[in-house]
C-alpha cells in the first residue's frame, strides 16, 4: 500500500512538470502569422464596465498577451452607457 501511495505521488509530481512546461517553445505554424500580424496594432477592449471579476480577468489576460505579441492595448469603459462613444 505505501509503494502505491509513493508511486502515485511520483507520477502526479510528473504530470505537473509536465504540465507546467508543456506551453514552452509551443510553436504552431497555423497561428504564427496571425500572432505575428498583431506586432505594433492598437486593440481597444470596451466592456459593459470594469470592475467586475470577468472584465478585470479579461483585462489581465489581455494586457500579457499584448505585452507579448508586441501590440498596444487600450481598455475604455463606459460604464453601462449606451451613449458612450469608442474614439
Amino acid at each position: 500500500m505505501k509503494f502505491r501511495t509513493i508511486l502515485a505521488a511520483g507520477l502526479m509530481a510528473l504530470g505537473l512538470a509536465g504540465a507546467a512546461h508543456a506551453d514552452d517553445g509551443l510553436d504552431n505554424p497555423s497561428r504564427n502569422p496571425f500572432y505575428d500580424g498583431l506586432k505594433g496594432k492598437r486593440v481597444v477592449f470596451i466592456p459593459l464596465a470594469m470592475g467586475f471579476d470577468l472584465t478585470e480577468g479579461w483585462a489581465a489576460i489581455m494586457r500579457k498577451q499584448a505585452a507579448d505579441l508586441g501590440y498596444t492595448l487600450e481598455i475604455r469603459d463606459p460604464n453601462w452607457s449606451t451613449a458612450a462613444r469608442g474614439r
